[in-house]
C-alpha cells in the first residue's frame, strides 16, 4: 500500500513499512492565513473522523410550513455557559478550606518557611489524622473571610490563646480555594485576522486548552463552548470529580444488562 492510498484512506490499515514515517513525511508547511485556531483539536474530533453522511429527512415546520429537519427539537441549541460548575478545570474561589499540615511541607514550601519564622506563633495547623488515625475533615471558610497575610491566602479567627493582633486576640489559619485552578488548563490571546481593527470587539480571541489530552497530530484539546463536569486528567485531583466517575461505574459494574431498556431509556 502505497503512502497516497494512506493519506486518501486514514483508516486503511498500514504494513510495518508504511509505519516507518521519514522526517519528511512528517513535515507541515502552513498556509497563509493560517492561524492558531487551525491547530485545535476538538474533542468531537473523534466522533467526526469516522462519521459517515446521511441524508435529512425534512419535514413541514407546523409554525410557517418551512422545510426543517424531522428531528429538530425547540429553542436554540446553546453551548455551555462558562461557568465554574460547568468546567472543572477552573479555580473555585467561592469558597476555602484550611490546608493540612503535611500540605504546608510538600505542596506550599513557602509556608514551611514562614513557619519557622519569628511569626510561627500566630500560625494555627492541623494534622491531616487525627490521633485516632481518621482523616480529619477540613473546616470551610466563606470567601469573604479570606484575606492576604505574608503573601498567603489565610483566615483570622478570634482565639483566647492567640496573639493579640488589630486590637483583639487572632490565630491565623492557612487555607487554599476549595479548588485550585488545574495545571494542565492553559490560556492564549490572539489576535482575529478577520477584525485587523485592535480598537473593535472581535480582534481578540481567547483559547482555552487542555494540554494533558492531545489528538493523534498533537494538537492539545480545546475547551472553548464545552462543558468539562468531571475530570482525572486533574492536576491537583478533584476529589467531586473522582466521586462522580466512580459512581458511573459503579452503576455500569453492578447493573445487569438484561434489565437496561432499549437505547438505555427509561
Amino acid at each position: 500500500m502505497s503512502q497516497d492510498e494512506l493519506v486518501e484512506d486514514p483508516t486503511a490499515e498500514a504494513t510495518p513499512p508504511e509505519c516507518d514515517a521519514k522526517p519528511a513525511d512528517t513535515d507541515l508547511e502552513l498556509e497563509r492565513g493560517v492561524g492558531p485556531e487551525d491547530g485545535e483539536w476538538q474533542a468531537a474530533s473523534e466522533v467526526d473522523e469516522a462519521f459517515v453522511p446521511e441524508p435529512i429527512v425534512l419535514i413541514p415546520s407546523p409554525v410557517d410550513g418551512l422545510p426543517i429537519p424531522a428531528d429538530e427539537r425547540p429553542g436554540l441549541q446553546l453551548a455551555p455557559r462558562f461557568s465554574v460548575d460547568n468546567l472543572v478545570c477552573l479555580e473555585d474561589r467561592r469558597r476555602y478550606v484550611e490546608v493540612f499540615e503535611e500540605e504546608l511541607l510538600d505542596e506550599y514550601e513557602d509556608w514551611g518557611h514562614f513557619a519557622q519564622s519569628h511569626e510561627s506563633n500566630l500560625l494555627t495547623y492541623r494534622t491531616i489524622h487525627d490521633e485516632d488515625g481518621k482523616e480529619r475533615q477540613r473546616r470551610v471558610f466563606s470567601a469573604s473571610l479570606v484575606e492576604k497575610l505574608y503573601g498567603r491566602d489565610v483566615v483570622c479567627v478570634c482565639s483566647a490563646e492567640g496573639v493579640a493582633m488589630r486590637g483583639a486576640i487572632y490565630t491565623i489559619i492557612p487555607v487554599r480555594p476549595l479548588r485550585p485552578v488545574c495545571e494542565h488548563y492553559k490560556r492564549q490571546l490572539f489576535n482575529n485576522d478577520d477584525q485587523p481593527d485592535p480598537n473593535k470587539p472581535g480582534h481578540r480571541i481567547l483559547f482555552r486548552n487542555c494540554t494533558a489530552r492531545r489528538s493523534v497530530g498533537g494538537a492539545f484539546l480545546s475547551l472553548r463552548d464545552q462543558a468539562v463536569y468531571a475530570c482525572e486528567h486533574r492536576t491537583p485531583a478533584d476529589p467531586t470529580s473522582t466521586a462522580l466517575l466512580d459512581a458511573i461505574d459503579d452503576k455500569a459494574l453492578t447493573e445487569v444488562v438484561e434489565e437496561v431498556p432499549l437505547f438505555n431509556l427509561r
